[in-house]
């Protein structure tokens, strides 16, 4: 139409002219010129998109007909350059026979001429119709090709828009192959044996040291295909274990001379079962190092190509060290010959060398994985259909995403070998057209799976929150092993719990199972710890189960891991805190107001009145019920194990902390042929004889062998005699045997066991007990009967073959059962666990009845007294205080007077009138079921104490609960900041005032008095201890500043500081408190007190301010002897308990405070029960005077001074004296003194 610029512009223009459409309308496709056309078609060739119908109506509503309008014109335009000179004929034609006609008139005389010219121009105009019709024909095969096109191109266009969008992803990832191939390759190698969270941060800090945003190892080695693969043959879909498996291939795809053995670190078996579903295709032979066809298996696996997978390679097989290291040169090794080795103990002994030319692959369990199973398992349990329908699913899934991308491959394959025109190949069109309604259809059924899957997630997702909760307690539980290493759990346990929840309450909500699962958990394995750690257990689990309970702070405050930055003078405190709170308080009530400042002044402590009664009677504030154990804990910790049990059963929901009576019977019902019962003994309990009529009343042939040296391959015969006859063995003992028992475990595992077998096992905590063993067994404590009562019951059940049992053996009875009951109350009864047992009993039997023999009715006491003493219980005891205490038990017992019942045996026990058997028994059924103190001659506070000592106890072990295995293992400087910060800036506050670090440590002058030396030798050692802290924790401050890299010894060093528990190190410089901030605080106030004495010493002394007072005592010993003139060995220490005298050579103490009785006036007497646990002494005067100038009298006590309330460091003994019938009463009392902390 004359406008040669064809851009959108200028096509705007001229639709905008007035009267364009006439123009459009009349437009005369005849005036279209062949260069005109061509530009056309070149332009409709080039820009084809744009003419297309869907893309110009996107540009304007009337593009999209003069688009069609223009293509319809170029293809006129073309057919009229065809039949163009067929029309110039045709004028010709026309002209020729007008002028015919006109001749017509003057030649009709030529009228024959005139009809064969006719007849001819008829045959031309025929001829010129035919060629008019096959021009129509072509026509129309033209606009069936275009058509064809037209539909090609839109079949294939969700194939273009997925290959383009593949292509572009393609092309991204070939960007960055390089970097993921060196992410891999680091993955593979370095990452395989970690867990999941040491692979994530450890791939955070690589992507961006090598500059990516992500990296995944599934979306670059592994396919979704592979991965629904690996789930099919039994893996759980867990990331960890996909990644396992995808190393797994990796390694197995690689040349077996350049690639590593795996070894699967499997603690459940999972990886292993999957490992032989997923090699089922292959020759597999499955063996283990232990059997006696390892060697043959491998030699044939070598030879003939097989895979060989061994099972329980708790340590390498020298026969493997060439083929792991490759050196392979003169051995035949068939190309297809493929190791793997599995493991269940994570702790494999695995030599340095071999570890480098093997892949350890972490199998472990996570919180996430095993959440995953328990969803599963609670699936099958009640909602089975579901889980078919989701493995259904899997499968569908999978299928359809392999037909997809088949499909996907045939379209290319058929447009590839396509020949000729590909518009002309019908069979092509049509396959393609098949192609893309199969595709469509499978993209449906995809989308409709993809919402299945969505409305399974949903269904399945209702479980989710007990599993994770379930998970949790399982982790939780298994840290006890921190404890005793023979608390162990596994998962077929939580899994049979867990199962046992879900059918006792399936018609409840998720809080109540919650609470249901808490409470089997904690039954199931309180029947597996001892009596002492259920406490520890129950509070570990609330702590773990219910978040909720405790504000930020409160637990760490609980378990001492709190520390304040401000240098902590107990005279400054004492003025800070209310008056009415004891001296001893002081710091603890300090500590909760500095860590919860909040809760601190909403208790008015000043107002006494309110706490007069506390915790007796309720204060008047809205407290929780975990803040009101805080205050306990910070007021009256001789109440806080009460608290502490009240905390746990309220949240526990249970009555009692002991779980049900338990009879040996009933594991039987509980524990399956490949389940051993694992029985873990305390000292002075034995099971034997309850098993023996066990085997009895069921008529079962019963074995069983006392393990010791020697005994091995008897035991593994008698092992294998019961399993495959269907026996039952016990095998006792086994903590004498540690070294042989991973070869019972791989027996055990190897056994192909009678449905009638039933292995038992008898053990004492053992560190080294293998934990494999320990984990796969059914396991329960067995304690000797706690209390008097039920020793005695036990004593006598022992006995019940008798008819008649002497007087005198009650008396035995009596006392073995008081010195093992007395353990209950270290180190206030005796100093540690002795372990007086069955042994010592059966032996005093054995002399108390030859005595009877011989000496009738004139017992000589004396005899059986001492070899009680000195041969039999005495020497198991190695505390000379302990040694007074059972002689004043022998000497009150064993008399004539108590035989005859004259005497009361203890507060009101009077011994049998007869040596009838019955008679017996009704006198120990009358005693009470709980200890009284005053059976064992304790105080009546004794129970506070107890609380007191066994509360620390607790905290100490739910402190180390609290630390994770890898919190801490790994160099974090901003996590090193903020935990040791308050650390070291209390550190800095300390030294401010000081130059001690700076200077030089004093030589001591030895040429002075020896008290001289002592003090000016202490100063010197507090002058190198503060040196030596200041050094480690100065080192530690140049790693959180970037000067200095860390070691190993740094950060194990500054693991324990930030777990707050005293390094080694500094406790074998001295011992003092296991809490650093306290150990640091103690060293400086010391040393300043030192500071002082080296050169005014002054005769009052607080023995608290020295480092050793053992050695101050000698030194004072040493200055008497030079003063006096008197050998050291003719002197004896003389005690002035109120007194002060400042004679030479003499010192007044304080800083002493006594325990287990009270001073009443000038005399140390038995305690009260509404008495503190402790009492501060009176100013003790001491000098050391000559053995001839002391005046000795029967009143004089001699006590024991400990350095700490623990009784662990014995410093010397100290005279009080006491009433004349008190003297032993006070040393079974446990009574003594110790040095204030």
């Amino acid at each position: 139409m004359g406008i040669q610029d064809t851009s959108w512009n200028s096509m705007k223009t001229f639709l905008s002219k007035r009267g364009v459409k006439e123009d459009i309308r009349c437009f005369e496709v005849r005036n279209i010129t062949r260069e005109n056309r061509e530009s056309v078609e070149t332009l409709l060739i080039e820009k084809k998109d744009s003419f297309l119908a869907k893309t110009a109506k996107r540009a304007s509503v009337a593009a999209a007909p003069l688009a069609a309008w223009v293509t319809a014109n170029v293809k006129y335009s073309q057919v009229l350059e065809k039949i163009k000179p067929l029309e110039r004929e045709q004028a010709n034609l026309l002209r020729n026979l007008k002028t015919a006609e006109n001749k017509i008139g003057e030649l009709s005389t030529g009228l024959k001429t005139v009809d064969k010219t006719v007849e001819d121009l008829k045959k031309r105009l025929n001829l010129f119709t035919k060629e008019a019709a096959e021009i129509e024909i072509h026509l129309n095969k033209a606009q069936e090709t275009i058509h064809a096109a037209e539909s090609l191109v839109f079949k294939l266009d969700e194939e273009y828009s997925r290959w383009k969008h593949q292509l572009n992803e393609l092309s991204k990832e070939l960007k960055i192959l390089p970097q993921n191939s060196i992410l891999a390759s680091a993955f593979v190698t370095y990452l395989s044996s970690c867990s999941q969270d040491i692979r994530r941060s450890m791939v955070i800090e690589w992507t961006k040291l090598i500059g990516l945003e992500e990296f995944t190892l599934m979306n670059f080695l592994g396919s979704e295909r592979q991965q629904l693969t690996w789930q099919t043959q039994g893996l759980p879909s867990e990331k960890l274990l996909m990644e396992n498996a995808l190393i797994i291939e990796t390694l197995s795809g690689m040349d077996s001379e350049n690639s590593f053995c795996p070894l699967l670190m499997d603690p459940s078996s999972c990886a292993t079962e999957w490992m032989k579903n997923y090699l089922s295709g292959h020759n597999v032979e499955v063996t283990s190092q232990t059997s006696s066809k390892f060697n043959t298996s491998l030699d044939l696996a070598i030879r003939f190509g097989k895979v060989l997978v061994v099972q329980d390679v708790d340590y390498i097989d020298p026969v493997l060290f060439t083929i792991l290291r490759g050196d392979t040169n003169q051995l035949d090794v068939k190309s297809s010959f493929r190791l793997f080795l599995t493991t269940r103990n994570i702790q494999a002994d695995i030599e340095s060398h071999i570890s480098a030319v093997i892949s350890k692959i972490n199998f472990t369990t996570t919180e996430a994985g095993l959440a995953q199973q328990l969803v599963q398992c609670a699936l099958k349990l009640e909602k089975p259909e579901l889980e078919i329908r989701q493995q259904d699913l899997l499968r569908r899934e999978e299928e359809l995403k392999l037909s997809l991308d088949q499909l996907q491959q045939n379209v290319l394959q058929q447009l590839a070998s396509s020949e000729g025109d590909i518009l002309q190949n019908k069979e092509l069109l049509r396959s393609l057209n098949e192609t893309k309604q199969s595709s469509s259809d499978i993209s449906e059924s995809l989308a409709e799976s993809s919402k299945l899957k969505a409305n399974l997630i949903t269904e399945c997702g209702m479980y989710q929150p007990l599993a994770e909760y379930a998970s949790k307690l399982y982790f939780s539980v298994g840290n006890l092993s921190k404890i005793n290493n023979m608390y162990q759990i596994s998962i077929p346990t939580i899994l049979k719990l867990f199962q046992k929840t879900l059918s006792s309450c399936s018609n409840v909500d998720v809080i109540t199972k919650k609470q249901k699962f808490l409470q089997a958990v904690y039954l199931y394995f309180a029947r597996s710890v001892y009596k002492s750690d259920r406490l520890i257990l129950a509070l570990h689990l609330v702590h773990n189960s219910f978040s909720n309970l405790f504000k930020e702070k409160e637990w760490d405050l609980l378990i001492g891991h709190v520390i304040t930055e401000d240098k902590a003078n107990i005279n400054q405190i004492k003025k800070d805190i209310p008056s009415w709170i004891s001296y001893d308080r002081s710091y603890d009530v300090y500590l909760l107001q500095n860590t919860l400042p909040e809760l601190y002044n909403q208790l008015y402590l000043e107002k006494e009145d309110i706490w007069q009664q506390f915790p007796q009677k309720p204060v008047p504030m809205n407290l929780t019920s975990f803040q009101h154990v805080l205050l306990v804990q910070a007021l009256c910790p001789d109440l806080l194990h009460s608290a502490l049990t009240d905390f746990a059963l309220q949240n526990l929901g249970l009555l009692v902390l002991s779980p049900p009576p338990l009879k040996l019977s009933q594991l039987l019902s509980e524990s399956s042929v490949s389940e051993p019962i694992l029985i873990i003994t305390s000292p002075g309990s034995d099971p034997s004889e309850e098993l023996r009529n066990l085997a009895k009343n069921l008529k079962v042939k019963y074995n069983e062998v006392s393990l010791g040296e020697g005994q091995e391959l008897f035991a593994l015969q008698l092992f294998v005699e019961a399993g495959t006859q269907g026996n039952w063995l016990c095998l006792k003992n086994l903590h004498l045997m540690i070294s042989w028992l991973p070869t019972l475990e791989k027996e055990l595992q190897n056994l192909e066991a009678h449905p009638s077998f039933k292995l038992w096992l008898t053990t004492e905590p053992n560190d080294k007990f293998p934990s494999m063993l320990a984990s796969c067994c059914l396991r329960v404590v067995y304690e000797a009967p706690q209390g008097v009562k039920r020793n005695l019951r036990q004593t006598y059940n022992s006995w019940e073959m008798y008819k008649e049992i002497n007087k005198s053996l009650f008396i035995l009875a009596w006392f073995h059962a008081i010195v093992q009951e007395r353990r209950i109350y270290i180190p206030q009864g005796w100093t540690k666990a002795y372990e007086f047992n069955d042994s010592d009993l059966a032996a005093a039997v054995q002399v108390l009845l030859t005595r009877l023999n011989k000496d009738g009715k004139n017992i000589r006491w004396d005899f059986i007294q001492g070899l009680c003493e000195s041969a039999i219980y005495g020497a198991r005891v190695e505390n000379s205080y302990d040694l007074k205490v059972i002689s004043s038990y022998l000497r009150l017992y064993f008399t004539d007077s108590v035989l005859s019942g004259k005497q009361f045996l203890t507060h009101s026990v009077v011994i049998p009138s007869t040596n009838d058997f019955k008679e017996h028994i009704k006198t120990i059924e009358r005693l009470p079921e709980i200890d009284l103190p005053e059976f064992f001659g304790l105080s009546p506070n004794i129970d506070k104490i107890w609380q007191r000592n066994r509360s620390k106890e607790i905290i100490h072990y739910l402190k180390d609960l609290s630390y994770t295995d890898h919190k801490y293992t790994k160099f974090d400087r901003s996590e090193w900041h903020v935990q040791l910060s308050p650390l070291l800036n209390l550190w800095k506050k300390l030294n401010q005032t000081t130059g001690y670090i700076k200077m030089k440590v004093p030589v001591v002058n030895e040429i002075l008095p020896p008290i001289s030396i002592f003090f000016s030798r202490e100063f010197s050692f507090g002058v190198f201890l503060i040196q030596a802290i200041h050094n480690d924790l100065a080192n530690i401050s140049r790693v959180i500043k970037g000067s200095l890299l860390p070691d190993k010894d740094i950060i194990e060093f500054a693991t324990l500081l930030m777990q707050l528990k005293t390094p080694d190190k500094w406790l074998k410089l001295w011992q003092g408190s296991t809490n650093p901030s306290l150990y640091i605080q103690s060293v400086m106030s010391k040393v300043e007190a030192m500071d002082k004495y080296k050169d005014h010493i002054n005769t009052t002394l607080n023995l608290s301010d020295v480092f050793h007072s053992d050695i101050f005592f000698s030194a004072l010993k040493q200055q008497s002897s030079r003063d006096m003139k008197i050998p050291v060995n003719d002197l004896v220490l003389s005690c002035n308990w109120g007194d002060c005298h400042t004679t030479k050579s003499v010192f007044t103490l304080k800083g002493i405070q006594l325990e287990g009785a009270i001073f009443d006036g000038e005399n140390i007497v038995l305690n009260h029960e509404n008495v503190s646990d402790f009492i501060t002494a009176p100013l003790l005067t001491i000098s050391w005077v000559s053995k001839t100038s002391s005046i000795v009298t029967e009143n004089i006590l001699t006590l024991p001074l400990y350095s700490s309330a623990e009784r662990n460091v014995f410093v010397t003994e100290l005279n009080a004296s006491c009433k004349n019938n008190e003297h032993d009463k006070l040393i079974m009392a446990g009574a003594a003194f110790y040095i204030q902390s």
